[in-house]
């Protein structure tokens, strides 16, 4: 975010032409257990504008389409598709779309014990891999809350579900035990590099990921691994090749592709300093 000139937050919302919310009272659709305390889409267009001086819950907002300008007392920062919103709860705010249409799913998270992580934080907006699933999931538990009948309750109440495993996963909440967040907040980290393996990966990606600098990312990856970070990417890449090789009938250069490889030499070459063999004997021997 980049500093701006100081102004002044207000309540206000300011509705334009064209946009359209959509949204269901998260409580009369949910599971008790589940944890979020209301989610939508909002497609919005120049005109609109949301301010809020003290907002209660914590703030998610992943852009779908278009770009939306986000900013605070004394900040601002453009949203962007591939992108996610953080306000923890009690930040003054406002966003407006920044030059077009500007359509996104959003979640108020209940300022509890389970996001306690988020609270008395800074507002952040950083990459996020898990944009489309969470996005489809929330359209599935609008489309179906807007039933009537048990079946599309329980419909509701799936995606509900499975709406809530997603926020989980994107900030490790609940997964682990006290004082283990780093933990639980690495494995988040390699869950989201094995879902996107064929990424060209740098460290400054998995620090923007973590929220901290690669420097400090090297120092947590190093004690709970004993490797650095990269090291540690390739790893998981290696893995996923031997199963790969094992499972799929497909050329050599077809698996160095999946796991992130453009050149087939360079695979062979970290394949074998992995697992001591060529990538085709290793196949061979399985």
């Amino acid at each position: 975010m980049k500093q701006a000139e100081p102004r002044v937050i207000r309540e206000i919302i300011v509705w334009s032409k064209r946009c359209r919310e959509h949204f269901s009272p998260w409580h009369m659709n949910a599971p008790e257990d589940t944890q979020v305390a209301e989610t939508g889409i909002s497609d919005l267009y120049p005109g609109y504008k949301l301010e809020r001086v003290k907002p209660r819950f914590h703030l998610l907002v992943y852009t779908e389409q278009g770009r939306g300008l986000f900013y605070t007392e004394t900040y601002s920062a453009v949203i962007r598709p591939g992108q996610v919103l953080i306000v923890p709860a009690g930040t003054p705010f406002g966003y407006v779309p920044h030059g077009g249409r500007w359509r996104f799913t959003w979640y108020h998270l209940p300022d509890n014990v389970h996001w306690a992580r988020l609270r008395g934080a800074r507002p952040m907006i950083r990459r996020t891999f898990i944009a489309q699933p969470l996005q489809e999931a929330t359209e599935g538990f609008v489309r179906e809350s807007q039933k009537k009948g048990a079946i599309a309750k329980r419909a509701a109440q799936l995606y509900a579900e499975l709406i809530d495993l997603y926020l989980h996963r994107e900030f490790g909440a609940g997964e682990e035990p006290p004082g283990s967040s780093v933990a639980g907040r690495l494995e988040n980290l390699w869950a989201c590099v094995r879902e996107n393996l064929t990424r060209d990966w740098a460290v400054e990606d998995l620090a923007e990921q973590m929220s901290m600098t690669p420097s400090h990312l090297y120092r947590i990856v190093r004690r709970h691994t004993g490797t650095s970070p990269m090291k540690y990417v390739t790893r998981l890449r290696m893995e996923h090749a031997q199963e790969l090789l094992v499972t799929l009938e497909c050329t050599i250069r077809v698996v160095a592709d999946m796991v992130g490889y453009q050149n087939e030499f360079a695979f062979a070459v970290a394949f074998k300093r992995f697992s001591g063999v060529t990538p085709g004997a290793f196949r061979k021997r399985k």
